[in-house]
């Protein structure tokens, strides 16, 4: 299977899993687990705008780290937004690439590709915006992973980022 088609094969399957519902915290630090009600009352309250709004500000070129600490608050229960976390990681190729952990950037790439077709609102511009941080955390992490590299190392990673970006700029479906 060529890297560019393996790239893309998973990135459309959607899981079904829903993650727990956490409410408020108690004084002694403890979580109240909410009712479907509440949850689905707490989902209406947000408004597609608002969710919309806040998907921009996750999928931003430079947004890795607001990504981050918010999936580690849906992992906790807290989601008020209610997204699809799902991931495939690198959709079939490595996560690994010639040791490059690409992973989290395979991961916030379907974060984005899915909850944008959810909301109906996958456009050539989410896509190119999507795509675009997508290439743009792989080089970060080109660049910090196992502190300095050596430039040959460096070249090599970021050379298979972009043909990672490559693939999902030329498979990724707008469906």
């Amino acid at each position: 299977m060529s890297l560019a088609g393996a790239a893309l094969s998973g990135v459309l399957a959607l899981s079904a899993a829903t993650p727990a519902l956490a409410g408020p915290a108690h004084p002694d630090g403890s979580t109240v687990r909410t009712s479907a009600a509440t949850a689905d009352h707490q989902a209406a309250a947000i408004s597609k705008a608002q969710k919309l709004k806040r998907l921009n500000q996750l999928t931003e070129k430079y947004g890795m780290p607001l990504w981050e600490n918010t999936r580690v608050k849906w992992q906790d229960g807290h989601d008020a937004y209610h997204f699809d976390w799902s991931t495939d990681g690198c959709s079939h190729v490595s996560d690994n690439p010639g040791g490059f952990h690409f992973w989290e950037s395979c991961a916030r790439h379907d974060f984005g590709y899915r909850n944008y077709k959810k909301m109906h609102e996958f456009t050539r511009a989410h896509k190119k915006r999507v795509d675009d941080s997508f290439l743009q955390d792989m080089q970060n992490q080109c660049r910090r992973q196992w502190g300095p590299y050596t430039e040959l190392q460096r070249k090599g990673c970021l050379k298979v980022a972009k043909k990672y970006y490559d693939a999902v700029r030329t498979l990724g479906h707008l469906q």
